[in-house]
């Protein structure tokens, strides 16, 4: 399994980095970031998902779609008709469509609450909503990192527990330097610049939050059109000697500060 999913990540950072290259040259964007670019952000600023959007093909594909659709909300598989998500292959790429209409809190799932009940309210793990939640789709088949109740009851929320003492004793870490477009939190930018959870990370970004740490480190899948064109706006007026015709708030922006020092 971990080969497999050695040599998917390896073929995956090859797509990526060769349509960064590519990209450089051959769009009419301008204000490039390097997808495998760390950004530090505030927990706190990834407040909603990233939506589910038809339009889009690149959101979820019809194989992932086909057999949620109609669910009501109270089944366990309705969260994963209530969210999007863009495959980590598309990093550093601009999207068009409504997938930023934020929809649904990041605090609202089972993972953070269920988390939450277990690290903070002192809830039974077998207890927790996030427990109840995983041996349903266990039962089902739809989990692949975790094949057994049994795995899900043991190693696996004893891992959970490293993670969440690591990160409270040592504070938050980088988790894969050399390929983070795997390994690290992913987040996309809607068309005003607001974070969106991505698809990657749910366990690192829920125990950040719990814990109230100040920064994680994220990677960027997506940016909206809307929001690449400010960045290529602000990045004219930093060619044009203009910048200070731009309003403070847009340049303290975390993606436009990382862009800005870039140059």
């Amino acid at each position: 399994m971990y080969i497999n999913k050695y040599l998917i990540d390896s073929i995956g950072y090859v797509i990526v980095k060769s349509r960064y290259a590519k990209n450089k040259y051959t769009t009419e964007y301008n204000a490039f970031s390097d997808p495998f670019e760390i950004l530090w952000v505030s927990p706190d600023d990834i407040e909603y998902y990233t939506s589910p959007d038809d339009n889009n093909r690149h959101v979820r594909s019809p194989e992932d779609d086909k057999h949620f659709y109609g669910l009501p909300e109270d089944d366990p598989y309705h969260g994963s008709v209530v969210r999007g998500g863009f495959r980590n292959t598309l990093a550093g790429t601009v999207q068009h469509g409504s997938w930023d209409d934020k929809t649904q809190r990041f605090t609202d799932t089972p993972t953070y609450r269920g988390l939450k009940q277990y690290f903070i309210d002192g809830v039974e793990w077998d207890q927790t909503e996030y427990f109840q939640l995983m041996s349903k789709w266990i039962k089902n088949g739809h989990v692949d990192n975790v094949s057994s109740i049994e795995e899900l009851s043991s190693s696996h929320i004893s891992r959970l527990e490293d993670l969440y003492n690591d990160i409270k004793e040592n504070g938050y870490k980088t988790n894969n330097q050399f390929n983070p477009l795997f390994y690290e939190i992913d987040v996309n930018f809607g068309r005003n610049g607001e974070l969106l959870f991505n698809n990657d990370g749910h366990h690192r970004l829920s125990i950040s939050k719990i814990l109230d740490v100040d920064k994680v480190a994220v990677v960027v899948i997506a940016r909206h059109e809307k929001w690449q064109q400010k960045r290529e706006y602000v990045y004219k007026s930093y060619l044009n000697g203009s910048l200070h015709n731009i309003e403070e708030p847009i340049l303290e922006h975390p993606d436009i500060k990382n862009m800005l020092s870039s140059v």
